[in-house]
């Protein structure tokens, strides 16, 4: 096998990966909206309003970030740190948040 047609065949193979990679997001997308739209709806039927509700979203997929990103780096110093953060975000907003009642 010639150089020439190893490169040929690693193009074809990035190409291919990335055609699948921007199918993998686009159905992604698709799920995170549905996940998206059942949970604050949720949480607005908690008693959120629908502002606190999509703040708490953001929140949740920030912090699912962060910790894949340390987990993947091993980092679990840093797993702990984010766990931490996030609940204690999580008891301030519950303070912060006025009663539905």
């Amino acid at each position: 096998m010639s150089v020439q047609s190893t490169n040929t065949d690693v193009e074809a193979a990035i190409d291919a990966a990335r055609e699948l990679a921007q199918q993998s997001v686009s159905q992604m997308g698709a799920g995170m909206e549905l996940a998206r739209a059942s949970a604050i709806r949720m949480m607005v039927r908690s008693g959120l309003s629908r502002r606190d509700a999509r703040e708490h979203w953001t929140a949740a997929v920030a912090d699912t970030v962060l910790l894949n990103a340390a987990t993947a780096r091993g980092d679990e110093l840093g797993v702990a740190r984010i766990r931490r953060q996030a609940r204690e975000a999580r008891m301030t907003a519950l303070r912060e948040s006025p009663d539905p009642a």
